[in-house]
Protein backbone atom coordinates (compact mmCIF):
# COMPACT_ATOMS: atom_id res chain seq x y z
CA UNK A 1 0.00 0.00 0.00
CA UNK A 2 1.12 3.15 -0.65
CA UNK A 3 0.20 6.97 0.26
CA UNK A 4 0.05 8.89 -3.43
CA UNK A 5 -1.25 11.86 -2.53
CA UNK A 6 1.40 15.16 -3.59
CA UNK A 7 2.49 15.72 -0.01
CA UNK A 8 2.81 19.61 -0.25
CA UNK A 9 -0.31 20.27 -2.14
CA UNK A 10 -2.20 17.65 0.25
CA UNK A 11 -0.58 19.18 3.82
CA UNK A 12 -0.99 22.85 2.54
CA UNK A 13 -4.20 22.38 1.68
CA UNK A 14 -5.01 23.42 5.66
CA UNK A 15 -3.02 26.69 5.85
CA UNK A 16 -4.50 29.78 3.96
CA UNK A 17 -0.35 30.56 5.63
CA UNK A 18 2.81 29.31 7.65
CA UNK A 19 3.54 31.73 10.02
CA UNK A 20 5.63 28.98 11.54
CA UNK A 21 6.21 25.31 11.13
CA UNK A 22 2.76 23.27 11.67
CA UNK A 23 2.63 19.38 11.38
CA UNK A 24 -0.12 17.27 10.03
CA UNK A 25 -0.85 13.72 10.41
CA UNK A 26 -2.36 11.35 8.15
CA UNK A 27 -3.66 7.53 8.33
CA UNK A 28 -3.94 5.13 5.52
CA UNK A 29 -5.53 1.87 6.65
CA UNK A 30 -5.71 -1.51 4.38
CA UNK A 31 -6.83 -4.01 5.89
CA UNK A 32 -8.26 -7.78 4.76
CA UNK A 33 -8.47 -11.41 4.55
CA UNK A 34 -7.64 -13.68 1.56
CA UNK A 35 -8.39 -17.25 0.88
CA UNK A 36 -7.58 -19.79 -1.65
CA UNK A 37 -9.45 -23.48 -1.70
CA UNK A 38 -8.36 -26.07 -4.94
CA UNK A 39 -9.98 -29.46 -5.09
CA UNK A 40 -7.88 -31.32 -8.38
CA UNK A 41 -8.74 -34.99 -8.95
CA UNK A 42 -6.16 -36.94 -11.11
CA UNK A 43 -9.17 -39.62 -11.57
CA UNK A 44 -12.72 -40.16 -10.45
CA UNK A 45 -11.70 -43.84 -8.77
CA UNK A 46 -8.51 -43.03 -7.61
CA UNK A 47 -6.78 -40.50 -4.68
CA UNK A 48 -4.43 -38.97 -7.23
CA UNK A 49 -4.65 -35.17 -7.35
CA UNK A 50 -4.14 -31.98 -5.51
CA UNK A 51 -5.71 -29.92 -2.35
CA UNK A 52 -4.42 -26.51 -1.70
CA UNK A 53 -6.18 -24.67 1.09
CA UNK A 54 -4.27 -20.90 1.41
CA UNK A 55 -5.44 -18.38 3.91
CA UNK A 56 -4.16 -14.65 4.44
CA UNK A 57 -4.98 -11.92 6.64
CA UNK A 58 -3.35 -7.98 6.82
CA UNK A 59 -3.69 -4.79 8.81
CA UNK A 60 -1.77 -2.10 7.04
CA UNK A 61 -1.06 1.42 8.31
CA UNK A 62 0.67 4.30 7.04
CA UNK A 63 0.79 7.26 9.16
CA UNK A 64 2.51 10.35 7.22
CA UNK A 65 3.48 13.12 9.54
CA UNK A 66 4.27 16.29 7.27
CA UNK A 67 6.20 19.50 8.59
CA UNK A 68 5.40 22.98 7.32
CA UNK A 69 8.24 25.66 7.55
CA UNK A 70 7.54 29.14 7.06
CA UNK A 71 10.92 29.53 4.27
CA UNK A 72 8.49 27.59 2.00
CA UNK A 73 9.78 23.57 2.76
CA UNK A 74 8.53 20.86 4.47
CA UNK A 75 9.56 17.69 5.75
CA UNK A 76 7.91 13.87 5.49
CA UNK A 77 7.79 11.37 7.78
CA UNK A 78 6.51 7.95 6.96
CA UNK A 79 5.73 5.23 8.95
CA UNK A 80 4.31 2.20 8.16
CA UNK A 81 2.91 -0.92 10.21
CA UNK A 82 1.76 -4.23 8.73
CA UNK A 83 0.52 -7.35 10.69
CA UNK A 84 0.11 -10.23 8.56
CA UNK A 85 -0.40 -13.64 8.76
CA UNK A 86 -0.98 -16.62 6.24
CA UNK A 87 -1.16 -20.10 6.18
CA UNK A 88 -0.85 -22.69 3.19
CA UNK A 89 -1.16 -26.47 3.18
CA UNK A 90 -1.00 -28.21 -0.13
CA UNK A 91 -1.04 -32.46 -0.14
CA UNK A 92 -0.65 -34.45 -3.35
CA UNK A 93 -1.11 -37.85 -4.26
CA UNK A 94 0.33 -39.75 -7.53
CA UNK A 95 1.70 -42.92 -8.74
CA UNK A 96 -1.41 -44.98 -7.24
CA UNK A 97 -1.59 -47.85 -9.86
CA UNK A 98 2.99 -47.91 -9.38
CA UNK A 99 4.09 -50.18 -7.26
CA UNK A 100 4.03 -48.79 -3.25
CA UNK A 101 1.74 -46.71 -4.57
CA UNK A 102 0.23 -44.36 -3.70
CA UNK A 103 2.92 -41.65 -3.04
CA UNK A 104 2.45 -38.64 -1.16
CA UNK A 105 4.03 -35.20 -0.61
CA UNK A 106 2.39 -32.32 1.78
CA UNK A 107 3.79 -28.80 1.77
CA UNK A 108 3.00 -26.83 4.78
CA UNK A 109 4.04 -23.32 5.08
CA UNK A 110 3.53 -20.31 7.68
CA UNK A 111 4.12 -16.79 7.16
CA UNK A 112 3.52 -14.29 9.96
CA UNK A 113 5.30 -10.59 9.66
CA UNK A 114 7.31 -8.90 12.33
CA UNK A 115 5.16 -6.15 14.07
CA UNK A 116 8.76 -3.01 13.75
CA UNK A 117 8.10 -0.47 11.89
CA UNK A 118 9.80 0.71 8.65
CA UNK A 119 9.86 4.39 8.97
CA UNK A 120 11.24 6.91 5.97
CA UNK A 121 11.62 10.93 5.35
CA UNK A 122 11.38 12.83 2.48
CA UNK A 123 11.61 16.64 1.93
CA UNK A 124 11.14 19.64 -0.45
CA UNK A 125 11.31 23.15 -1.09
CA UNK A 126 9.57 26.19 -2.66
CA UNK A 127 6.06 24.74 -1.86
CA UNK A 128 2.82 26.15 -2.86
CA UNK A 129 -0.08 26.57 -0.35
CA UNK A 130 -3.14 25.91 -1.92
CA UNK A 131 -6.86 27.45 0.29
CA UNK A 132 -8.52 24.70 1.42
CA UNK A 133 -11.59 26.61 -0.10
CA UNK A 134 -10.39 24.99 -3.45
CA UNK A 135 -11.05 21.60 -1.89
CA UNK A 136 -7.67 19.98 -3.56
CA UNK A 137 -7.27 16.94 -5.30
CA UNK A 138 -5.63 13.49 -3.49
CA UNK A 139 -4.89 10.14 -4.76
CA UNK A 140 -4.82 7.48 -2.37
CA UNK A 141 -3.47 3.97 -3.33
CA UNK A 142 -3.31 0.40 -1.58
CA UNK A 143 -1.48 -2.71 -2.11
CA UNK A 144 -1.96 -6.37 -0.27
CA UNK A 145 1.20 -6.59 1.36
CA UNK A 146 1.99 -10.17 -0.50
CA UNK A 147 5.78 -10.02 0.56
CA UNK A 148 7.67 -13.22 1.05
CA UNK A 149 11.07 -14.12 3.27
CA UNK A 150 13.13 -11.85 1.69
CA UNK A 151 13.51 -8.48 2.96
CA UNK A 152 12.44 -5.37 0.99
CA UNK A 153 12.59 -1.37 1.83
CA UNK A 154 9.04 -0.75 2.04
CA UNK A 155 7.85 -3.43 5.13
CA UNK A 156 8.96 -5.22 7.80
CA UNK A 157 10.83 -9.05 8.06
CA UNK A 158 8.02 -11.38 7.09
CA UNK A 159 9.38 -15.03 8.27
CA UNK A 160 8.56 -18.04 6.16
CA UNK A 161 8.27 -21.02 8.17
CA UNK A 162 7.28 -25.05 8.06
CA UNK A 163 7.66 -28.38 5.97
CA UNK A 164 8.36 -28.30 2.52
CA UNK A 165 10.46 -29.87 -0.68
CA UNK A 166 12.29 -26.53 -1.11
CA UNK A 167 11.98 -25.08 1.68
CA UNK A 168 8.91 -22.28 2.70
CA UNK A 169 11.95 -20.04 3.36
CA UNK A 170 13.16 -20.26 -0.47
CA UNK A 171 9.83 -21.33 -2.23
CA UNK A 172 8.15 -18.05 -0.98
CA UNK A 173 11.19 -15.67 -0.89
CA UNK A 174 9.29 -12.65 -2.81
CA UNK A 175 5.49 -13.59 -2.64
CA UNK A 176 3.13 -15.48 -0.94
CA UNK A 177 -0.10 -15.63 -2.59
CA UNK A 178 -0.23 -18.14 -4.86
CA UNK A 179 -3.46 -16.51 -6.91
CA UNK A 180 -3.14 -13.01 -7.74
CA UNK A 181 -4.63 -10.79 -10.01
CA UNK A 182 -1.21 -10.72 -12.40
CA UNK A 183 -0.44 -14.48 -11.60
CA UNK A 184 -4.00 -15.91 -11.85
CA UNK A 185 -2.78 -19.35 -12.67
CA UNK A 186 -2.45 -21.37 -9.69
CA UNK A 187 -4.99 -24.17 -11.11
CA UNK A 188 -4.47 -26.95 -12.80
CA UNK A 189 -7.38 -27.15 -14.77
CA UNK A 190 -9.92 -24.41 -13.53
CA UNK A 191 -9.36 -21.11 -15.01
CA UNK A 192 -9.94 -18.25 -12.30
CA UNK A 193 -9.52 -14.91 -13.88
CA UNK A 194 -9.48 -11.42 -12.31
CA UNK A 195 -12.30 -9.54 -12.21
CA UNK A 196 -12.03 -5.87 -12.41
CA UNK A 197 -13.08 -5.43 -9.13
CA UNK A 198 -10.99 -8.36 -7.44
CA UNK A 199 -7.75 -6.72 -9.37
CA UNK A 200 -8.43 -3.57 -7.64
CA UNK A 201 -8.87 -4.71 -4.47
CA UNK A 202 -5.04 -6.26 -5.42
CA UNK A 203 -3.82 -3.14 -5.76
CA UNK A 204 -5.89 -0.08 -6.55
CA UNK A 205 -5.55 4.13 -6.48
CA UNK A 206 -8.43 6.47 -6.55
CA UNK A 207 -8.66 10.29 -6.85
CA UNK A 208 -10.80 12.13 -4.52
CA UNK A 209 -10.72 15.71 -3.17
CA UNK A 210 -9.41 17.02 0.37
CA UNK A 211 -13.31 17.52 1.51
CA UNK A 212 -14.08 13.70 1.47
CA UNK A 213 -11.91 12.69 4.32
CA UNK A 214 -11.96 10.64 6.03
CA UNK A 215 -12.61 8.75 2.79
CA UNK A 216 -12.84 4.97 2.40
CA UNK A 217 -13.59 1.88 0.45
CA UNK A 218 -14.51 -1.49 0.63
CA UNK A 219 -14.41 -4.98 -1.06
CA UNK A 220 -16.45 -7.00 0.35
CA UNK A 221 -16.98 -10.75 -0.16
CA UNK A 222 -15.22 -10.81 -3.69
CA UNK A 223 -15.35 -14.47 -4.58
CA UNK A 224 -13.93 -16.04 -8.37
CA UNK A 225 -15.20 -20.01 -8.66
CA UNK A 226 -13.29 -21.69 -11.65
CA UNK A 227 -14.11 -25.72 -12.53
CA UNK A 228 -12.41 -27.68 -15.23
CA UNK A 229 -12.20 -31.39 -16.65
CA UNK A 230 -9.91 -32.99 -19.44
CA UNK A 231 -10.10 -36.47 -20.48
CA UNK A 232 -8.64 -39.04 -18.57
CA UNK A 233 -6.87 -42.97 -18.84
CA UNK A 234 -9.57 -44.05 -15.92
CA UNK A 235 -12.27 -41.44 -16.47
CA UNK A 236 -12.10 -37.45 -16.61
CA UNK A 237 -10.14 -35.25 -14.21
CA UNK A 238 -11.70 -32.21 -12.74
CA UNK A 239 -10.75 -29.41 -10.34
CA UNK A 240 -12.85 -27.11 -8.41
CA UNK A 241 -11.32 -23.86 -7.11
CA UNK A 242 -12.18 -20.46 -5.61
CA UNK A 243 -10.71 -17.35 -4.03
CA UNK A 244 -12.19 -14.99 -2.24
CA UNK A 245 -10.97 -11.82 -0.79
CA UNK A 246 -12.76 -9.00 1.95
CA UNK A 247 -10.90 -5.86 2.65
CA UNK A 248 -11.56 -2.35 3.11
CA UNK A 249 -9.39 0.30 2.56
CA UNK A 250 -9.43 4.15 3.94
CA UNK A 251 -7.62 7.55 4.54
CA UNK A 252 -8.50 10.72 6.74
CA UNK A 253 -6.82 13.04 8.99
CA UNK A 254 -4.98 12.14 12.03
CA UNK A 255 -5.66 15.41 14.33
CA UNK A 256 -6.68 15.86 18.07
CA UNK A 257 -8.24 19.23 18.53
CA UNK A 258 -6.02 21.60 21.20
CA UNK A 259 -9.52 22.56 23.15
CA UNK A 260 -9.49 18.73 23.92
CA UNK A 261 -5.51 18.67 24.93
CA UNK A 262 -6.55 21.03 27.50
CA UNK A 263 -9.69 19.49 28.82
CA UNK A 264 -9.37 15.88 28.91
CA UNK A 265 -12.71 15.67 30.37
CA UNK A 266 -14.31 16.14 27.03
CA UNK A 267 -15.06 13.66 23.95
CA UNK A 268 -11.49 12.51 22.38
CA UNK A 269 -13.02 12.75 18.41
CA UNK A 270 -9.66 11.57 16.82
CA UNK A 271 -10.58 8.65 19.72
CA UNK A 272 -14.04 8.43 18.55
CA UNK A 273 -12.83 8.54 14.85
CA UNK A 274 -9.94 5.72 15.09
CA UNK A 275 -12.36 3.91 17.70
CA UNK A 276 -15.34 3.22 14.79
CA UNK A 277 -12.90 2.37 12.15
CA UNK A 278 -11.34 -0.06 14.44
CA UNK A 279 -14.28 -2.34 14.40
CA UNK A 280 -13.48 -2.62 10.57
CA UNK A 281 -9.65 -3.57 11.23
CA UNK A 282 -10.73 -5.75 14.19
CA UNK A 283 -13.34 -7.75 12.38
CA UNK A 284 -11.32 -7.98 8.88
CA UNK A 285 -8.58 -9.52 10.75
CA UNK A 286 -10.21 -12.51 10.47
CA UNK A 287 -8.84 -16.02 10.24
CA UNK A 288 -10.17 -19.68 9.10
CA UNK A 289 -12.57 -20.22 11.57
CA UNK A 290 -14.04 -16.76 12.16
CA UNK A 291 -13.31 -12.99 13.19
CA UNK A 292 -10.47 -12.91 16.19
CA UNK A 293 -11.42 -14.52 19.57
CA UNK A 294 -13.77 -16.73 17.99
CA UNK A 295 -11.86 -19.72 17.70
CA UNK A 296 -10.56 -20.46 21.02
CA UNK A 297 -6.98 -20.07 21.00
CA UNK A 298 -5.02 -16.86 21.92
CA UNK A 299 -4.59 -14.78 18.89
CA UNK A 300 -3.25 -10.91 17.93
CA UNK A 301 -4.80 -8.49 15.96
CA UNK A 302 -3.99 -4.80 15.89
CA UNK A 303 -6.02 -1.51 15.73
CA UNK A 304 -5.08 2.25 14.82
CA UNK A 305 -3.73 4.12 17.03
CA UNK A 306 -6.07 6.85 19.01
CA UNK A 307 -3.86 8.27 21.20
CA UNK A 308 -2.93 7.63 24.83
CA UNK A 309 -4.69 5.79 26.94
CA UNK A 310 -6.32 2.37 27.62
CA UNK A 311 -8.13 0.02 24.75
CA UNK A 312 -10.14 -3.17 25.72
CA UNK A 313 -11.75 -5.45 23.39
CA UNK A 314 -14.42 -7.98 25.03
CA UNK A 315 -16.42 -10.74 23.22
CA UNK A 316 -19.49 -12.35 25.17
CA UNK A 317 -21.80 -14.74 23.90
CA UNK A 318 -25.26 -13.56 23.06
CA UNK A 319 -26.60 -16.92 22.23
CA UNK A 320 -29.74 -18.28 24.78
CA UNK A 321 -29.97 -21.94 24.48
CA UNK A 322 -29.59 -24.89 26.67
CA UNK A 323 -27.54 -27.29 25.59
CA UNK A 324 -24.57 -27.98 27.37
CA UNK A 325 -22.19 -26.79 24.17
CA UNK A 326 -23.53 -23.47 23.91
CA UNK A 327 -23.98 -23.03 27.42
CA UNK A 328 -21.46 -20.27 28.18
CA UNK A 329 -22.56 -18.34 25.00
CA UNK A 330 -26.51 -18.91 26.59
CA UNK A 331 -25.40 -17.09 29.46
CA UNK A 332 -24.12 -13.82 27.63
CA UNK A 333 -20.51 -14.02 29.83
CA UNK A 334 -17.43 -13.47 28.69
CA UNK A 335 -15.59 -15.86 25.65
CA UNK A 336 -12.24 -14.13 25.03
CA UNK A 337 -10.82 -10.26 26.14
CA UNK A 338 -8.04 -8.16 24.97
CA UNK A 339 -6.44 -5.22 26.87
CA UNK A 340 -3.59 -2.91 25.51
CA UNK A 341 -1.94 0.84 26.22
CA UNK A 342 -2.28 3.28 22.98
CA UNK A 343 1.07 5.18 23.47
CA UNK A 344 0.05 7.85 20.71
CA UNK A 345 -1.93 7.97 17.58
CA UNK A 346 1.12 7.21 15.13
CA UNK A 347 1.61 3.74 16.67
CA UNK A 348 -1.21 0.94 15.86
CA UNK A 349 -2.49 -1.01 19.06
CA UNK A 350 -1.35 -4.51 19.30
CA UNK A 351 -4.18 -6.74 21.03
CA UNK A 352 -3.27 -9.81 22.67
CA UNK A 353 -7.15 -11.85 22.33
CA UNK A 354 -6.73 -14.25 25.33
CA UNK A 355 -10.31 -16.95 25.37
CA UNK A 356 -11.88 -17.42 28.82
CA UNK A 357 -11.71 -21.11 30.16
CA UNK A 358 -15.40 -20.95 29.09
CA UNK A 359 -14.89 -19.55 25.69
CA UNK A 360 -12.04 -21.97 25.03
CA UNK A 361 -14.62 -24.49 25.97
CA UNK A 362 -17.21 -23.41 23.64
CA UNK A 363 -15.20 -21.98 20.72
CA UNK A 364 -12.55 -24.48 20.38
CA UNK A 365 -15.30 -27.77 20.31
CA UNK A 366 -17.39 -28.19 17.57
CA UNK A 367 -20.67 -26.14 17.79
CA UNK A 368 -23.13 -24.20 15.78
CA UNK A 369 -22.93 -20.79 14.27
CA UNK A 370 -24.38 -18.05 16.96
CA UNK A 371 -23.60 -14.00 17.23
CA UNK A 372 -21.65 -12.83 19.70
CA UNK A 373 -21.17 -9.20 21.19
CA UNK A 374 -17.69 -7.24 20.61
CA UNK A 375 -17.17 -4.24 22.65
CA UNK A 376 -14.48 -2.25 21.84
CA UNK A 377 -13.42 0.69 24.47
CA UNK A 378 -10.55 3.36 24.73
CA UNK A 379 -9.94 5.73 28.00
CA UNK A 380 -7.78 8.56 26.66
CA UNK A 381 -5.44 9.20 29.07
CA UNK A 382 -6.10 11.82 32.06
CA UNK A 383 -9.87 11.37 30.78
CA UNK A 384 -12.83 10.81 32.73
CA UNK A 385 -14.85 9.25 29.88
CA UNK A 386 -14.77 5.51 28.53
CA UNK A 387 -15.35 5.67 24.49
CA UNK A 388 -17.29 2.41 23.52
CA UNK A 389 -18.34 0.40 20.55
CA UNK A 390 -20.26 -2.46 20.15
CA UNK A 391 -21.07 -4.69 17.80
CA UNK A 392 -22.99 -8.43 17.36
CA UNK A 393 -20.73 -10.13 15.26
CA UNK A 394 -21.51 -14.08 13.64
CA UNK A 395 -19.12 -16.44 15.05
CA UNK A 396 -19.41 -19.49 12.41
CA UNK A 397 -20.22 -22.98 12.90
CA UNK A 398 -17.53 -25.17 13.85
CA UNK A 399 -17.26 -28.98 12.66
Amino acid sequence: MRWTAPIATLVLAVLASCASAQSFEYLTSYVGSYSLAQQFKAAPALPDGLTTVQTYRWAVFDYDKVTVHADRTFTSRHTRWIAAKGAIKQVQVQGSDLPGGPFTTTRDCTIVSSLNPVVSETGGTNVSPVPVSENPAISVGWDIPDYGSQRTNDAPPFAVTGAANPPCASEYANSFLLWTDSQPSATVLAPLRPTKEMSQAFHGAQNIHYDDLPWDRSFKNLTIDGTGSRPGFTGPATEQAQVKVDSIVGIERVDIPKPERSHPGKVNKIGALLLSEGFATVTTQSGPIGPPGSGGEEETVIVPGMGKGDVSLDVSGTVVDKRAHLRAAATGGPLAHAKARSTSTTRPVILHVVPTAAGHALLSAPHPAFQARYVLKFRPRGSTRTLTKSKLVTIPART
